[in-house]
């Protein structure tokens, strides 16, 4: 496999990659479509209970945001068997029991007020103090939350909206829901968009959850799906990360592959242009491998060649052997070979071997160019 080959892989690799994780984003918009927004739309439904100077109403809140008032009563001696009907008939609709009071507009004081400035927590136990000033009422028959107005360090000035309504008038409404079997998740005042603070009015805790979760839900399991997703992604970048660190790693190798496989190519082509050049010998000189041959055939048992060369009819052998004594004579026996001579002394070898130089005349007519 070749590094451009390598190379290519890498690319599908990628691709294939960035095509899973498009068509995995487009499976989570379809579930998102699918699943979430209808969810959404069915927790949008509620119940609001009003308490005005003049009676309550109780209200259905429907998802396309319409509001259907399923009853409206007067401040009556019947008013607890009216509201319970009531409010029994829109959370059969709203298909839950926890509700949502305003109080009476007539009934809540909006005093501002001006602290010195201090920290956010302090603030609360100061108005404690401001509102002993302001109420004819001891603060322990009250209800009271804030809202920030300003706050300026250098001026060293607080400055609050305060939102007190007497401690009866709410409990008396929370009372009127509780005995139609129903909760209150949220107590809101008139023209306010913020909520009564839940840790200074008697709002039900697990109510308030509730309405969290219908409020808040959708989002936070979008959010989970979301951090599942980059989670998922991520894991997604590290693994094809690794990929290609493997990739790479191939890469390397292949790319060393390449070098031996190159190597060897060269390898290949000198030892074909020394078969060719062996070739081309063979054609000069047609009969040296017969004359090989017929040598062999001549020389005896442990006798080995190591130079044999040509010229014209005269042959020139070198090599080892046990008895080279005895070569002269068997090529001269040999009916292809003539006039055999020592054309250097014999010398033994360290290997106990007897190293011969002999040159002999071929035969003329015996050996014919071509012949095997």
């Amino acid at each position: 496999m070749s590094a451009d080959l390598i190379v290519a892989n890498e690319n599908t690799d990628q691709e294939t990659i960035s095509t899973w994780l498009g068509e995995w984003f487009r499976e989570i918009r379809a579930a998102w479509n699918e699943f979430w927004t209808p969810l959404a739309r069915e927790n949008a439904r509620a119940v609001h209970v009003t308490f005005t100077d003049f009676g309550v109403s109780v209200e259905h809140v429907e998802a396309n945001g319409e509001i259907a008032i399923a009853a409206i009563m007067s401040d009556t001696d019947e008013n607890g068997r009216l509201l319970s009907s009531a409010l029994s008939e829109a959370c059969a609709r709203a298909k839950t029991r926890d509700v949502t009071i305003t109080l009476p507009a007539g009934e809540i004081l909006r005093p501002h007020v001006r602290l010195p400035y201090v920290a956010r927590r302090a603030i609360r136990p100061m108005l404690g103090f401001e509102l002993e000033r302001l109420s004819p009422l001891p603060l322990h028959e009250l209800y009271f939350d804030f809202q920030l107005a300003s706050r300026d360090r250098k001026a060293g000035r607080t400055e609050v909206d305060l939102r007190i309504v007497k401690r009866d008038i709410v409990d008396k409404a929370l009372a009127a829901i509780h005995a139609a079997g129903c909760s209150v998740n949220a107590i809101r005042f008139p023209g306010d968009e913020a909520p009564a603070e839940w840790r200074q009015f008697s709002v039900d805790r697990i109510a308030l959850l509730r309405a969290h979760w219908r409020r808040h839900g959708v989002a936070w399991l979008a959010s989970l799906s979301l951090v599942l997703a980059i989670a998922i992604v991520l894991a997604a970048y590290v693994r094809g990360m690794e990929v290609l660190e493997a990739i790479d790693d191939q890469i390397e190798t292949q790319q060393l592959d390449a070098v031996q496989v190159e190597r060897v190519r060269n390898n290949l082509a000198d030892a074909r242009a020394q078969i060719e050049f062996a070739f081309a010998k063979k054609s000069a000189q047609p009969f040296l491998l017969s004359t090989l041959s017929a040598l062999s055939d001549a020389l005896p048992d442990g006798t080995w060649l190591s130079d044999l060369s040509l010229q014209g009819r005269k042959a020139h052998a070198q090599g080892y052997s046990h008895s080279a004594s005895d070569l002269i004579a068997l090529i001269d026996r040999s009916p292809r070979f003539a006039n055999a001579q020592f054309n250097a002394p014999v010398v033994q070898s360290s290997s106990k071997l007897d190293r011969f130089d002999i040159t002999f005349d071929i035969k003329a007519g015996d050996i014919k160019a071509g012949a095997p």
